[in-house]
């Protein structure tokens, strides 16, 4: 039987966590119709034989042995030469896959014209968004609509992107060869934004798939792309192309509508964005005034009433909160809640819009 694409794994966890990824991976619905190729470290041979026999049974598995698995970049380059198939499945060992999540990807690269896919990838245990691909600002990058709910309209429509993630990313093999794989020298966060920056580059495309999703469950070590959700950049020759994708505007401009358009604000700057004005300026969204709290944007959680003075809450004006991800001021009840009577907006370097007030009803 033809294989439908073939999918590279580093088995780079034990115990409980990796019988239980095996587990939920033999469980997938049709995985039997794809290639498997697994990677790990010669001295571990016996222990992942033993757990991959219980957990895959007869299922027809690939092997490659390498005496370092750390640079996982080099290991899935080598790995891909094991391939017989037209697509190549990039999976993390943190990624549980939904029913059908392949399949849509797999039909995305034949039928959309494009090079590369990634699902909407949503926390494990909870309902909410890790990443649907890489947004850019002009000096940021986060990852698209964190933190939204994945039932919301947003979310479930699909979305060329700039970049993508490769904790699961599938990508068209010929492009993978022509582009000469992962870049071997980058830390694992940053392989799969890179590879597909320079499909970007080239003038081909990538592909956020919204009906293809998967659960992230969190390691317990090792670097992830998920760790630091903005400014996840590193300098390398590719770094330039940045500011050439303005992909934060267009989102912006899917969820403002023309009465705040109409609107004059007070913008309130927690981000990473020092010109936060310009933004607000290219999605022609009228301000009138700006405060800056500078230093505050890689905070777990903004708390008000250590920041801003009590008395805005009583200002006649309609307060947009920019930060670099809305959850970060989330917890503000009181301040909410007195400021109520507003249209105050939360926009955030994920590409997020949210009425202050259905946070505040959200407690």
């Amino acid at each position: 039987m033809k294989k439908k694409g073939s999918i590279l794994i580093i088995l780079d966890l034990e115990g409980m966590a990796i019988k239980n990824f095996l587990y939920m991976l033999s469980e997938y619905q049709g995985i039997e119709k794809y290639e498997l190729i697994l990677s790990y470290q010669k001295n571990e041979k016996s222990y992942f034989k033993d757990i991959i026999g219980q957990c895959l049974g007869n299922q027809e598995i690939l092997f490659y042995e390498t005496e370092d698995i750390s640079n996982r970049g080099k290991v899935y380059n080598f790995a891909s030469e094991l391939a017989h198939t037209d697509i190549l499945i990039f999976l993390d060992t943190s990624i549980a896959l939904r029913e059908h999540c392949l399949d849509e990807m797999v039909y995305s690269l034949i039928e959309e014209d494009v090079l590369a896919v990634q699902p909407m990838i949503i926390r494990f245990g909870s309902p909410f968004v890790q990443s649907t691909g890489y947004v850019f600002s002009e000096s940021c990058t986060g990852h698209a609509l964190k933190n939204r709910n994945m039932e919301e309209t947003i979310v479930n429509q699909s979305f060329e992107r700039s970049a993508l993630v490769s904790s699961i990313l599938a990508i068209n093999r010929f492009a993978f060869e022509e582009l000469k794989g992962f870049n071997e020298m980058l830390p694992c966060e940053y392989m799969g934004k890179e590879i597909t920056m320079r499909i970007t580059k080239r003038g081909y495309k990538n592909f956020y798939n919204h009906r293809a999703r998967a659960y992230y469950m969190a390691k317990d070590r090792g670097g992830n792309e998920y760790e630091n959700g903005v400014d996840v950049k590193y300098k390398t020759q590719e770094e330039s192309i940045d500011k050439e994708f303005h992909e934060i505007e267009e989102l912006f401009q899917r969820q403002i509508d023309k009465n705040q358009l109409s609107k004059n604000y007070v913008v309130i700057n927690f981000s990473g964005i020092v010109q936060a004005i310009e933004v607000m300026r290219k999605i022609n969204v009228k301000v009138s005034r700006i405060i800056n709290c500078f230093g505050y944007s890689q905070y777990h959680a903004i708390q008000f009433e250590k920041v801003l003075p009590f008395y805005l809450t009583e200002e006649r004006c309609d307060y947009i909160y920019f930060t670099d991800n809305f959850c970060q001021i989330k917890n503000n009840y009181v301040w909410f809640k007195r400021r109520q009577q507003y249209e105050d907006l939360i926009v955030d370097l994920s590409g997020n819009v949210l009425k202050a007030s259905e946070i505040c009803q959200s407690f």
